[in-house]
């Protein structure tokens, strides 16, 4: 997830400007790049334009798929879109590094949604106990994932399987432990291992980092404080629609946002983000959905800056903002 935000966006100056409004219409627009081509992990997003949630708030978004190319960052530079939405930790912290004026602005998964996963029938109890296995990660996560699952389980480095996909190698290896995230990424690594599969969030084991982030650079936030609250309060009201009632109004737009999709695979892994508590876990029975603290900001930081995938001077309290959360702004 982190690599779609890995390149520097030193042109993001640019979204300054206040945004632009849809041809002939009130309603600002908002276009938000997302991490990854659509599916239940953007439910919340789905929810609340199929509810009209948006509409109510004169805003009209319109998601662009991380499949499309250019990326988020480079989109957020020039200014063809406002937000980046669904990316995690890492991912914010590539963009600061590279010299782009972005912050976090709402997390909607409590917990970072990449598990663990082995074949096999026995539940995962304790990821340490994977250590001796080999371990199959892509190519985005070993700059920052990887080492970070490493150092917390006292992985060896031979471990780390060498090839072009994750998918494949874990294919070909039996015992093998694969990093993949909770949505369609576990779907096809079950059906690459033609049996069932045991995941466990390093999240429920400590993992600080957050995920579903929002993102938006720091003129745009300063001068769409309005549209901004708007939308975060928005998506949080269809993150909680979209568990608690009927998601098939979302599906449908997920659907034809990504075509092939079943409403099956969308209802697996709506019940999968429910299961492992991403959204409604963590802080935010306390603080609502899309909170964030200090504590964890700091918690993920120093863990990065121990294996160099952070600069040691990164201040936390620098990386994100609460201020445009529902009752904090």
């Amino acid at each position: 997830m982190s690599a779609a935000l890995s390149l520097g966006a030193l042109g993001l100056a640019s979204c300054s400007r206040d945004v632009a409004e849809a041809p002939n219409s009130p309603r600002v627009r908002l276009r938000v790049a997302l991490d990854a081509r659509p599916s239940a992990l953007h439910g919340g997003l789905f929810q609340a334009m199929a509810d009209g949630l948006y509409a109510r708030r004169n805003l009209t978004v319109e998601p662009i798929s991380g499949e499309v190319q250019p990326g988020a960052a480079q989109r957020l530079a020039a200014g063809t879109a406002e937000l980046a939405l669904g990316f995690d930790s890492q991912a914010l912290l590539n963009l600061r590094s590279g010299g782009a004026p972005v912050r976090a602005v709402a997390a909607f998964f409590q917990k970072d949604p990449r598990a663990l996963a082995v074949r096999g029938e026995t539940p995962l109890t304790d990821l340490a106990a994977l250590a001796p296995r080999p371990f199959a990660f892509e190519e985005s996560d070993l700059a920052a994932f990887w080492p970070l699952i490493q150092a917390r389980y006292g992985i060896a480095v031979d471990r780390l399987l060498s090839g072009d996909s994750a998918l494949e190698l874990f294919q070909a290896t039996p015992d093998a432990v694969l990093a993949v995230d909770i949505g369609p990424e576990l779907e096809a690594a079950a059906r690459a291992a033609a049996q069932p599969l045991q995941w466990r969030l390093p999240a429920e084991e400590g993992f600080a980092g957050y995920g579903s982030l929002v993102i938006a650079p720091d003129g745009f936030a300063r001068d769409n404080a309005r549209a901004l609250s708007a939308f975060i309060v928005a998506t949080a009201e269809g993150w909680r629609d979209y568990l608690a009632r009927d998601p098939a109004p979302a599906h449908g737009l997920i659907s034809r946002a990504a075509p092939g999709v079943t409403a099956e695979s969308l209802m697996a892994q709506r019940q999968r983000i429910i299961d492992a508590g991403l959204v409604l876990g963590g802080d935010a029975p306390v603080y609502g959905i899309g909170s964030m603290t200090l504590e964890r900001w700091r918690d993920y930081v120093e863990a990065a800056a121990a294996v160099g995938a952070v600069a040691t001077e990164t201040d936390p309290a620098d990386v994100f903002t609460v201020d445009f959360l529902p009752g904090r702004g």
